[in-house]
């Protein structure tokens, strides 16, 4: 036999993201609590929803009770608790009694892990019923949502995102008893605050709670809202003929701004069309949260879609107010922009020296300044050691004026048009790809956004990126657990993200020690302290690499290829594919095992000597130097090249002369320049491919 839950919390409206998170929590702690209170149940059997007026957990197919559980209380040695006719001893009834149990339920027998058999007791714990399980669950599971703010209100010590207006608790149709915030449970809900605000009685049956809340024009499925908001939208497509813009972030936030959503379309004056783009959805997205439309060649329409979250309005009238207040955001947008049209764009570079960064790092003009230090280095470093084509001028260019739009009435305005204000700004008085390298110099904002087009944005990036980094690390403000004010995990997976997308073969390290002679030039880091700020930085950006790496392949793969060098990113992750490949392989198997063994050998040895040839006794040994030479040579034209799983793959022709040196072979002669002379041959063996990935991390 097996019942359902009805856990429902109605509040006052709670932030869109805050009810995202909260869904998230819910559902993953649903089952973690029913599990370790042994009510096991599928995760398919547990739905969360919610609104920002409601939380809700179902779960089908909950047991009665718990499971029951059978625990062997080991006690003493047999021998010590029976004598030598099985008579119990004292020790025995010791035992018994602490147990609380009778002489009879002791059983002899052999226990793992222990020599001798042992008296034991096999103790059953019944299972409790779920209904007396269910308060005391259900009350902490609303403790353990991770609200980013909480509140208390009145006089209760409970805390939530919001006061607590209604709780529903029903396990089947039993109702349980509990309260959280001065609110006691019952079987009473309540439909759409203005449009069905009278109560819902669910004491009956609460089975049909998903339709009885849409009667009452409350859609408590986010997946139903979501798909109802679309539908919506796409019926103005296909009579107006244009489409909206994609935004699923924005969709996704809209889902959870209302509980019956109302898809209305609003109009806007053709004059604003003249602004940026940007601008424009700018004004509709972060503030009114509203769609932009677009026509079939891609230009905006005056036209844009906003969600209410009610049937119960004058359309009208609300089509209006979404008019005018956009109307107003625009015309502060208008102004804003022909404010700051009026100059040139390195002329706002003089404001930035008013603008403090951090206390200890100054200005964003000392910021530009460094970064501006760091481009000469770093372009030195790439006509020295790359082949990367970059237009020098333009990007020293795009380097000085980066931050410029910052001290703007744009963006001061609007934050989120920092580089877009700049890259139009810059059009106005610098070349088209000084202005584009500005533009995309934020890029990318996020795990799954567009990365910069051109080899001088991306280098503008990761100089931005890279100056934040070292920075924040010499300023002592480095992420710590899951703290990051400074977002500086963002700007390395950003860093990664390019130089993985351009396969640059742009070496970690040096950019680190470039920045931070930047940062000793200008008394920022001392010397002294520049190696451990760089190993700290090196250790930081290898953890990100391989968060993101273990996302597309095997931890095992990941940490081989790190482990010999993750300092080239592109090189990395092209090792880290060819050893997920070839790893599937059987006949490759054995190649890793004896790569591992030679590692193994050699790994506490510090220093080797040059191998002398003329010291080898067996023919074994010489077989095997042979062998070794034409497999360095072929590996290294190999790696060259960046063929790695070819590389790989060229292992095998050391495989078997390899074995059947260990096979005829002692390495650790009594003979201390035989011991010697073997073991730097097998570093010369482990030289050929710990570049390439160490063997000793793969399973």
């Amino acid at each position: 036999m097996t019942a359902s839950l009805l856990f429902e919390i109605g509040t006052e409206e709670i932030p869109a993201s805050w009810v995202v998170d909260a869904i998230e929590s819910l559902s993953s702690n649903v089952v973690r609590l029913l599990t370790e209170q042994r009510l096991d149940v599928a995760s398919d059997n547990v739905r969360v929803l919610g609104t920002p007026r409601r939380l809700t957990v179902m779960v089908t197919d909950l047991k009665l009770k718990q499971n029951d559980v059978i625990e062997d209380i080991i006690g003493p040695p047999a021998s010590l608790a029976f004598d030598a006719d099985g008579n119990p001893t004292q020790v025995a009834k010791g035992f018994a009694s602490k147990q609380n149990v009778i002489l009879s339920d002791l059983k002899v027998t052999a226990v793992k892990g222990k020599k001798g058999d042992y008296v034991v007791y096999k103790k059953t714990e019944k299972g409790r019923e779920t209904k007396d399980i269910l308060p005391q669950l259900l009350t902490s599971l609303l403790k353990d949502i991770p609200w980013r703010k909480s509140m208390r209100w009145a006089s209760y010590s409970d805390s939530f995102a919001r006061p607590i207006h209604w709780i529903v608790a029903m396990y089947d149709h039993n109702l349980v008893p509990l309260s959280f915030g001065g609110v006691s449970a019952g079987t009473q809900t309540y439909g759409h605050r203005f449009s069905s605000p009278q109560h819902i009685d669910l004491s009956g049956d609460h089975k049909d709670y998903v339709d009885r809340l849409r009667n009452a024009f409350v859609l408590v499925d986010p997946q139903e809202r979501k798909e109802a908001i679309e539908q919506q939208i796409h019926a103005y497509e296909q009579e107006h003929q244009w489409s909206v813009c994609s935004d699923p972030e924005l969709l996704d936030e809209v889902v959870f701004l209302v509980e019956y959503p109302v898809v209305l379309l609003g109009e806007l004056n053709t004059k604003f069309l003249e602004l940026p783009r940007e601008v424009i959805i700018s004004a509709m997205r972060s503030h009114q949260r509203y769609f932009a439309v677009q026509d079939n060649d891609g230009d905006l329409e005056n036209r844009f879609i906003t969600v209410a979250g009610s049937n119960d309005i004058d359309r009208k009238v609300v089509i209006r107010g979404n008019n005018r207040v956009l109307a107003a955001r625009l015309a502060d947008a208008e102004f804003f922009y022909q404010h700051d049209t009026h100059k040139k764009l390195e002329s706002w570079n003089e404001k930035l020296q008013t603008i403090v960064l951090h206390e200890y790092l100054g200005t964003l003009w000392d910021k530009v300044q460094r970064m501006t230090d760091f481009s000469r280095l770093l372009i030195r470093y790439i006509d020295d050691k790359t082949d990367i084509a970059v237009d020098t001028e333009v990007l020293s260019r795009a380097v000085l004026l980066c931050k410029a739009d910052l001290s703007t009435g744009m963006v001061r305005e609007f934050p989120e048009l920092q580089g877009v204000m700049g890259g139009y700004y810059a059009r106005l008085s610098e070349s088209d790809k000084v202005a584009l390298a500005i533009k995309e110099h934020y890029l990318p904002r996020g795990v799954d956004s567009a990365l910069p087009t051109t080899s001088e944005g991306a280098l503008l990036s990761v100089i931005d990126r890279i100056d934040t980094i070292v920075g924040g690390f010499c300023a002592g403000i480095e992420p710590t657990g899951s703290s990051d004010p400074y977002a500086l995990r963002r700007e390395a997976i950003g860093v990664l993200h390019i130089l993985e997308h351009y396969q640059w073969d742009i070496s970690i390290t040096s950019m680190i020690e470039l920045s931070l002679s930047v940062f000793e030039e200008n008394n920022i880091v001392n010397h002294d302290d520049k190696d451990k700020i760089k190993d700290k930085i090196l250790l930081f950006f290898k953890i990100r690499l391989r968060n993101l790496l273990t996302e597309r392949f095997s931890s095992s793969c990941v940490d081989a290829a790190l482990s010999a060098d993750y300092d080239h990113v592109s090189g990395a992750i092209e090792r880290t594919k060819a050893l997920e490949k070839l790893l599937a392989q059987e006949d490759f198997r054995d190649v890793i095992q004896v790569c591992k063994r030679v590692s193994n050998i050699i790994k506490d040895k510090s220093s080797f000597q040059t191998v002398d040839p003329s010291q080898f006794q067996e023919k074994q040994e010489e077989e095997l130097w042979q062998a070794l030479d034409v497999v360095k040579k072929n590996v290294d034209r190999l790696v060259l090249l960046g063929d790695y799983e070819s590389a790989l793959r060229s292992l095998a022709d050391i495989q078997i002369p390899t074995d059947r040196f260990f096979e005829a072979v002692l390495v650790m002669d009594k003979n201390q320049d035989l011991r010697n002379n073997r073991l730097s041959l097998l570093y010369s063996v482990h030289s050929v491919f710990s570049d390439i990935a160490d063997f000793r991390c793969l399973l």
